[in-house]
């Protein structure tokens, strides 16, 4: 299932593919002889763990506020049942939007510009381990009762894999992280699963949409106006 540059090499660097194009018609790729193809995974579940709030669950908010002062990762989930069952993994690109409004913007509950939280930094990808509940993860657990190697999905090799690549986040357009996918990834992908975990540095702080933006009726959005989450895979079959 997986091709590709080992994630440990200088190849792995998130900039050696173009942006994929997930509508694209599958051509022959004549210099690694097979078929390629793209499709863009549907989000399955997202949420927020907070070293802070060890024990709040934070599956159900419209906007996930990825934030290093507030020691805040993100986690994304996408469904990959859509992919062929023949086929290896090439490469991957995940979009990350930013919230326009929210009422998870402000202690208060108010609806105000999400933009003005927003501040720029690097941000880290790395793979999840996939088996955690978007209605119970938090810090301490990754699902009721089953709590992860070590919390906050510390454990590198088990919860959480080496960072697979970065992203200079400029605190305006959304956040692209693009990377090649080998053998070393291939623990982290699951046949009908993937998992990923955003981590902020230093100062940067990201309002992220989730598979929730645009439900709450008080921060009269329509939900067009929101843009989720997104996976994009590049693939080969033989």
């Amino acid at each position: 299932m997986f091709s590709g540059a080992n994630p440990g090499s200088s190849e792995f660097d998130g900039g050696v593919e173009p942006a994929i194009d997930s509508g694209a018609e599958p051509a022959i790729d004549a210099s690694i002889g097979c078929t390629t193809g793209a499709l863009s995974a549907t989000l399955d579940a997202d949420s927020l763990i907070v070293a802070a709030q060890n024990t709040f669950v934070f599956g159900s908010i419209d906007a996930l506020r990825i934030d290093a002062f507030g020691e805040t990762e993100a986690l994304y989930r996408f469904s990959l049942e859509a992919l062929p069952t023949d086929a290896n993994i090439v490469s991957m690109v995940l979009t990350l939007h930013s919230v326009p409004r929210s009422q998870q913007c402000s202690a208060a509950g108010t609806c105000i510009e999400c933009q003005d939280l927003a501040e720029s930094g690097v941000l880290e990808l790395q793979f999840l381990r996939s088996d955690w509940q978007e209605s119970d993860v938090k810090f301490s657990e990754r699902a009721v009762g089953e709590s992860w190697e070590q919390a906050g999905a510390a454990a590198v090799g088990v919860d959480r894999s080496e960072v697979i690549t970065t992203h200079l986040y400029d605190g305006i357009s959304q956040a692209s992280f693009e990377f090649l996918v080998g053998e070393n990834s291939a623990p982290w992908i699951g046949s009908e699963l993937v998992s990923f975990l955003v981590t902020p540095t230093e100062s940067t702080v990201l309002m992220s949409t989730s598979k929730e933006s645009g439900t709450f009726p008080n921060c009269l959005l329509d939900p067009d106006e929101f843009v989720l989450p997104r996976l994009d895979v590049k693939y080969c079959q033989p």
